[in-house]
C-alpha cells in the first residue's frame, strides 16, 4: 500500500486519508502468486541406499566414539583423574597401557578445571617415566589446560544460558587443531554458578557436547561425579545431573573403589584399586572386571605422583599343582571320620587344603584362597559334598569325600 512504513497496516492506511476505492484499486494491481512455495520437509521418506555407503561407527578408543559424546563417573578420590591423564597419553601415543587399543595415533585434549597446570604436567611425566615413553611421542598430540589459566564456564547468567562464546572458542581451536578426543576433567567446574543438579541444565549441556562432537568431528569425554549412594551398589545413573546426562551420551561407565571386605581377605589397601564398569549397576564377578591399581611414581625432582596401572586380582590357584589336588583328594579318600564341610568343625577339611598347599587358616588372605580353592575343587568334582547323620548331634551333615574326576587327567 502506498505511503505506509513498515509493519504499519490497513488501519494506519485509513488513517492517513486513505479510502476504500484506493484499496481496491491496489489489490486489484497486485499480480497474483501462482509459484510453488517449498516447505521445509519435517521428516524424509526412506529411499533406497546402498548399505555400503554408511560408514561404521568410528570407535577410537575403549567406547570413545567420534561424533558422540561418553561419560565417566566415579565418586572422588577413586582415581577418574588419573586415568584420564593415562588414557589421554595412551591415545596420543598409540600405545596399549592399560588394556585398550587405540584405533590410531590421535590428538588429544585434556582439560582439568580443578588443578594448576603445573600439577597436570607432573601427572604426565610420571606417567611417561613408568610406562617408558619419551616426551617426543606425545609432541603436538597430547593438549593440556588448568581451568585456572582457561577458565572454559559452559554456562552463565541467573538463567544459565549456554555460553556459546566458551563453546566457540573450543570448537575453533578442536577445529584448527584436527583434535580427535576432547576429555573435560571434571564437569562440574564448568557450569559456573549452576547447580550440577540441575537435570534441565545438564540435559541442555550435554546436548550442546553432543553438537561440539559432531561440528568437530571428535569424541568429547565428560568427566563427572556421582551423588551419595549410601553404600549401595552404584550405576552410572547416579551421576549428578541424573539421566539427562546419562541419556545425553552414547555411552557411560563408571569406577568403583574395590570392596573392604574382599581387599581386607587379600590384604590389599582397597583405596588403590577400582574397576571400570560400563552401563549399570555392574552383574559381572570380580574376575571378569577390568581392575586397575594408583601406585606411586617418584619423580627426579623429589615429587611424587599417582599412576594408574593394570592390575590382576589375586590368582587363587596361583602356585597349586595338579599332585596338590591329588594328594588332598587321597587324603579325603582315607579319612575316617571323614572331613567335613564345614568351616568351624574341628576336622574341617580347609586344615588338610591348608597343610597341603603350605597355608595358614590364620591368614586372611590364605583363608580365604582356601575357601576359593575348596569352592572350585566341589564345582569341578575334584571334591564332592555329600550328607551324613552325625549321632552326636542327631542331625545330617555335609561332609567332604573325594570326587569322581583325578586331577591328574584334567586339561
Amino acid at each position: 500500500m502506498p505511503d505506509l512504513k513498515p509493519k504499519e497496516d490497513p488501519t494506519d492506511f485509513f488513517n492517513k486519508g486513505g479510502t476504500i476505492e484506493q484499496l481496491m484499486q491496489c489489490i486489484n494491481q497486485t499480480s497474483e502468486v501462482t509459484e510453488k512455495i517449498d516447505k521445509p520437509q519435517l521428516f524424509d521418506a526412506w529411499q533406497i541406499i546402498d548399505p555400503l555407503a554408511i560408514e561404521p561407527r568410528d570407535f577410537l578408543y575403549r567406547d570413545y566414539t567420534r561424533y558422540y559424546c561418553s561419560l565417566l563417573v566415579s565418586p572422588g578420590g577413586i582415581g577418574k583423574s588419573s586415568l584420564s591423564i593415562v588414557d589421554a597419553i595412551a591415545m596420543a601415543s598409540n600405545r596399549n597401557l592399560l588394556g585398550a587399543i587405540p584405533k590410531q595415533k590421535l590428538k588429544v585434549v585434556y582439560y582439568n578445571s580443578e588443578d594448576p597446570l603445573q600439577e597436570i604436567q607432573r601427572r604426565v611425566i610420571g606417567c611417561l617415566q613408568h610406562f617408558n615413553i619419551d616426551q617426543s611421542e606425545i609432541k603436538n598430540y597430547l593438549f593440556l589446560a588448568s581451568g585456572r589459566d582457561q577458565d572454559l564456564v559452559l554456562s552463565q547468567g541467573i538463567d544459565n544460558a549456554i555460553n556459546e562464546q566458551n563453546f566457540d572458542l573450543i570448537e575453533r581451536f578442536c577445529i584448527d587443531n584436527s583434535i580427535d578426543v576432547l576429555i573435560l576433567d571434571p564437569l562440574v567446574n564448568m557450569l559456573g554458578s549452576a547447580s550440577e543438579n540441575d537435570n534441565s541444565l545438564m540435559g541442555s549441556i550435554t546436548k550442546r557436547l553432543s553438537m561440539l562432537s559432531e561440528k568437530c568431528q571428535l569424541a568429547t569425554v565428560i568427566v563427572h561425579h556421582t551423588r551419595k549412594t549410601n553404600q549401595r551398589e552404584m550405576s552410572v545413573e547416579d551421576s549428578r545431573g541424573g539421566i539427562q546426562l546419562v541419556s545425553g551420551c552414547r555411552s557411560a561407565s563408571f569406577l568403583q573403589k574395590m570392596d573392604d571386605d574382599f581387599a581386607t581377605k587379600h590384604n590389599l589397601e582397597a583405596h588403590r584399586y577400582f574397576s571400570i564398569n560400563n552401563g549399570k549397576a555392574n552383574l559381572k564377578p570380580l574376575a571378569k572386571q577390568s581392575w586397575f591399581e594408583k601406585i606411586s611414581v617418584d619423580l627426579i625432582n623429589g615429587d611424587q605422583v599417582a599412576v594408574v596401572v593394570p592390575y590382576e586380582l589375586p590368582d587363587a590357584f596361583a602356585g597349586v599343582t595338579k599332585q596338590m589336588a591329588r594328594e588332598v583328594q587321597i587324603k579325603c579318600t582315607e579319612a575316617d571320620p571323614p572331613y567335613k564341610h564345614h568351616y568351624q568343625a574341628s576336622n574341617y577339611v580347609g586344615k588338610v587344603i591348608a597343610e597341603v598347599l603350605g597355608l595358614k587358616l590364620s591368614n586372611k588372605s590364605d583363608k580365604a584362597k582356601i575357601s576359593e580353592i575348596l569352592k572350585t575343587w566341589i564345582q569341578n568334582d575334584v571334591l564332592s559334598i555329600e550328607e551324613e547323620y552325625d549321632k552326636r548331634t542327631s542331625r545330617e551333615i555335609k561332609v567332604i569325600r573325594a570326587g569322581s574326576v583325578n586331577p591328574m587327567v584334567m586339561a
